[in-house]
C-alpha cells in the first residue's frame, strides 16, 4: 500500500491514517508513506522477491482468534 502523507500538518482523519496502518501491520502489507519508501516497495515487487513463501503471521492469528471470541460472545 502507498499512501503518501503530509507529516508537517495535521490532519482530521489522522486516526483514520492510523487505522489503515494497524490493518497493513495485522495483514503483513507493506505500507509505504514517503517517496523513498514507496520507492523500495515497488523495486522489491518489481524484483520478483515477493514469490517466496511468507513467514507464518502470528499476529493476524492472534487476531482471527480474538475477533471469533468476539463473535461468539456477541
Amino acid at each position: 500500500m502507498i499512501f503518501f502523507r503530509d507529516p508537517l500538518s495535521a490532519h482530521p482523519h489522522h486516526a483514520d491514517i492510523e487505522a489503515l496502518g494497524r490493518l497493513c501491520d495485522v495483514y503483513q502489507i507493506p505500507f509505504a508513506t514517503n517517496p523513498q519508501s514507496g520507492e523500495a516497495i515497488l523495486d522489491y515487487l518489481l524484483s520478483g522477491k515477493s514469490e517466496q513463501e511468507l513467514i507464518p503471521n502470528h499476529v493476524l492469528q492472534t487476531y482471527v482468534q480474538g475477533q471469533k471470541k468476539v463473535v461468539e460472545a456477541g
